[in-house]
């Protein structure tokens, strides 16, 4: 930036994770899983050796129990390893997150302790290495040939000591660092599977919300606002639609000063909130909306009656049991029952005359034509 200066703030803690965490492999190329398996299988034999050679020599030794306190101590220390190597182990091979946190954490309690004692065994070799030299080999040696030949085996016992130990340090702390990385990288996979689980119920949860909104909605509204368009007030686009009647029922009212009518007839009114030209009234609130109920009568008026029949009851079978056909016309129970009636004289008539011909040819020989009946002239 021109005329300004650059400054980056260094966070060590960062700086320490990027160190630490950046790889995620173990020897370059390997997974870290399976570089967890792998130490953890290592610690698991060599803790085993050492817990059964430690154990042994506690039961076959004689000396007393303040004596054999730091040998006691270094095989509870490597069994408690055994048995967390097995869990750490188990946990690496099924990715179980519980069994490997313990490993991990008994693991840095270990290299601490080992780093510990062997740093006070070094220095103890250290120390009575000249007191040794001096006793073993400067007294019960006395070529110089051969003194300065034992001194240099005590010197070389020592190193490899030291190398020894440093190894075996180095390839505890490189597991420990492994073990780390491995720990890191389960946490940061289980919070990326949290937010991603979080945000999906986030998402589900403003879904319903909005489904549960919206159906309170329609369950708030009453059955007649769906036809809201039927029954609602609004300006029309001129005075000529004034007296027309619409398909609903619905009439429209008187035009406002503007120019523009109103509806009016299922939902009640209120006043406008204002006035002049362009208002309209008529304006339905919506509590009275949803508390009126709606009847599709309401508009409906019967046909007065002609003033020739006004004051004057309707004949009997006229009015009230007065029906219409399917194929046009009215018809009565009077008039229906009044022609069954007058059907079944004709017929009985019809068999009479018909009766008598046949007498009557059969007497004279003559055969006397037979007259249709009025059916079937019908």
């Amino acid at each position: 930036m021109a005329g300004s200066e650059l400054r980056v703030k260094l966070h060590p803690k960062k700086l320490a994770q990027d160190f630490f965490y950046r790889s995620q492999t173990f020897c370059c190329c390997l997974p870290v899983r399976v570089g967890v398996m792998v130490i953890s299988l290592f610690t698991l034999l060599l803790s085993g050796i050492l817990m059964i050679i430690l154990w042994f020599l506690v039961s076959d030794s004689d000396g007393s129990l303040t004596s054999q306190a730091p040998l006691i101590a270094f095989a509870l220390l490597q069994t408690f390893l055994f048995i967390f190597s097995v869990t750490g182990f188990s946990g690496s091979v099924v990715r179980k997150f519980s069994f490997i946190v313990p490993y991990a954490y008994f693991l840095y309690i270990h290299l601490v302790v080992n780093i510990a004692v062997a740093g006070y065994f070094l220095y103890e070799v250290t120390s009575l290495q000249s007191s040794a030299v001096l006793h073993a080999c400067e007294n019960t040696v006395q070529d110089a040939g051969a003194q300065e030949q034992c001194k240099g085996l005590f010197d070389t016992v020592v190193g490899v000591y030291a190398g020894v130990v440093s190894v075996l340090l180095l390839i505890e702390a490189y597991g420990a660092l492994i073990m780390a990385r491995y720990v890191h990288q389960i946490k940061n996979e289980k919070r990326v599977a949290r937010v991603a689980r979080a945000s999906r119920l986030s998402a589900l949860s403003s879904r319903s919300n909005s489904g549960f909104a919206s159906a309170n909605y329609d369950a708030k509204r009453p059955p007649h606002s769906k036809h809201v368009s039927t029954s609602s007030t609004a300006p029309l686009a001129s005075n000529a639609q004034h007296d027309r009647h619409l398909s609903n029922g619905t009439t429209l009212g008187a035009p406002t000063p503007g120019g523009f009518p109103t509806r009016s007839g299922s939902v009640s009114t209120v006043t406008p909130m204002h006035t002049g030209v362009g208002a309209y009234t008529g304006l339905p609130t919506h509590r009275e909306e949803e508390s009126a109920e709606f009847d599709p009568y309401r508009n409906y008026n019967a046909s007065p009656a002609p003033p020739a029949l006004a004051g004057t009851s309707p004949p009997a079978g006229s009015a009230g049991d007065r029906d219409c056909g399917y194929g046009g016309g009215t018809w009565t129970h009077a008039s229906i029952a009044t022609e069954e009636q007058t059907e079944k004289e004709r017929e009985g008539k019809e068999e009479r005359a018909g009766a008598m011909g046949r007498t009557t040819s059969g007497r004279s020989g003559e055969t006397l034509p037979r007259y249709p009946s009025i059916r079937q002239h019908v």
